[in-house]
């Protein structure tokens, strides 16, 4: 849209004046702008990562992203773009500009999460590598317990003298013979 006329014939910020145009014309949303003078649309920089530019005309980003969702620079607003909502394996708090995975031992299989709180414990007998959306069973020949809370990425090889089904908690005496 045309709004007011340019300053000084020097286009403002948050604004592109075409040659010839009758007066400066918004930036679209998804870009920020503070510079004057500029000339074309593609010269609109794209909105900070982290943050969204839902308006025409925006001159500095102040909406952080949502939580449950990220913004990589460029973003108008996260709600309106499915690719954008945070997801599973991942966490997103306000702000973010990409998801962070759940930390190794811990699993997230919805999506939306805001909080590395959200990211559940990996079960027993089951490993939970970095982003996992879930717990996937410790292969035969191995276990994985959960003693004393500590957390443990990957299963451990069955001892010697023991037997390890898939999905062990515990390594299994073998019988005699």
């Amino acid at each position: 849209s045309v709004s007011e006329n340019a300053v000084n014939d020097v286009c403002p910020p948050g604004h592109y004046c075409p040659e010839g145009s009758p007066g400066p014309i918004q930036c679209p949303p998804g870009t920020n702008t503070s510079s004057y003078g500029l000339s074309l649309e593609s010269q609109c920089e794209a909105c900070v990562k982290g943050y969204y530019c839902p308006l025409s005309g925006t001159v500095l980003a102040t909406r952080k992203c949502l939580a449950g969702y990220y913004c990589p620079s460029g973003t108008a607003n996260p709600t309106d773009d499915d690719s954008l909502v945070c997801p599973t394996g991942s966490y997103c708090p306000v702000g973010s500009d990409y998801p962070i995975p759940c930390p190794a031992g811990t699993f997230f299989n919805g999506t939306n999460a805001d909080n590395v709180a959200q990211c559940l414990s990996c079960l027993v007998g089951s490993y939970c590598p970095e982003a996992s959306i879930n717990p996937t069973p410790c292969a035969a020949g191995s276990y994985r317990t959960n003693l004393g809370g500590q957390v443990q990425a990957n299963c451990s090889t069955c001892p010697t003298g023991f037997y390890c089904q898939l999905g062990s908690v515990n390594p299994a005496p073998c019988p005699p013979g």
